[in-house]
């Protein structure tokens, strides 16, 4: 990603350049599929603004490459004391945050220990309050939104077989096409 020049590159462009490099190195996957989206700025009010409008952007791209992902967004203001903090431990301004938030709910942690942890395992320290609406609907709507999400992909599946299969009748059909000429000019060549 270091070769990536994205200066001056539209916001949503970068970042999903970012989000498909990450995935294509094995930073992000089915399994390792969460992201801390810290945005700090001067005007509080913009950089909210800015967090929810990438907070979107974040979950439409990891739905889209992985099929699931959580994104974890934080609007900071970061500090000295917190930027020596994330230089000490080799981590983000906006992971010492991050952290900082989980020490709050459960101070028995160490933060040493915490700022080795990749985010999968951060999360489970989290408050789960914050859990998508999905979450929140009865077990039934639940089963309904699985099944109709099996129906999909099975008709996504189908479709891509379907192109295949067109695609491989094309082939045989130039093949065969390519034969009747060569028998062709054979015939033509005894004559």
């Amino acid at each position: 990603m270091a070769d990536m020049e994205l200066e001056h590159t539209d916001v949503d462009v970068a970042l999903n350049a970012i989000l498909g490099s990450m995935v294509k190195q094995g930073y992000l996957s089915e399994v390792k599929h969460m992201i801390l989206l810290s945005v700090e700025g001067n005007n509080q009010e913009k950089a909210d603004k800015m967090c929810k409008r990438l907070e979107k952007e974040v979950d439409n791209c990891l739905q889209s490459l992985l099929g699931k992902g959580k994104v974890y967004a934080q609007s900071i203001q970061s500090n000295d004391q917190i930027g020596e903090q994330a230089k000490k431990y080799g981590i983000t301004p906006g992971k010492v945050i991050f952290i900082q938030e989980i020490l709050e709910e459960n101070p028995q942690l160490d933060f040493a220990t915490l700022a080795k942890m990749p985010m999968s395992e951060l999360e489970k320290y989290v408050d789960h309050e914050e859990e998508d609406i999905e979450d929140d609907k009865p077990e039934e709507s639940q089963k309904e939104n699985i099944e109709n999400e099996a129906t999909d992909r099975k008709e996504e599946i189908k479709e891509e077989q379907e192109e295949e299969q067109e695609e491989l009748n094309e082939e045989l059909e130039e093949e065969e096409t390519d034969t009747e000429e060569t028998s062709e000019e054979s015939e033509e060549e005894e004559e």
